[in-house]
C-alpha cells in the first residue's frame, strides 16, 4: 500500500519580525535533511514576502540570503 511521501513541518516560534537571514537559516538547514529522505519541506509561521510564489522562488531566496553550507562554514 503506497503511502505517500513523508512531510517535515517547520514551524516559526520566534518573533516574526526578525532579519530575513534569521527567517531563512532554519530553512537552510532542515532542507538537506528534507532532501536526504526524500521529504517534504512546509514551513508554517515564517515571514516570506509576498512575491516568493513558489517553492522554486523560496529555494532561491534562501540560497542566496544565506551562507550556510558554503566553504563548510556555518
Amino acid at each position: 500500500m503506497a503511502r505517500g511521501r513523508m512531510t517535515i513541518g517547520l514551524y516559526n516560534s520566534t518573533i516574526r519580525c526578525g532579519s530575513p537571514r534569521r527567517t531563512a537559516e532554519p530553512s537552510a538547514r532542515a532542507a538537506p535533511i528534507a532532501l536526504a529522505f526524500d521529504a517534504n519541506l512546509a514551513t508554517f509561521g515564517f515571514p516570506f514576502e509576498k512575491e516568493l510564489g513558489t517553492p522554486e522562488d523560496v529555494a532561491a531566496w534562501v540560497s542566496g540570503t544565506t551562507s550556510i553550507g558554503e566553504r563548510a562554514s556555518i
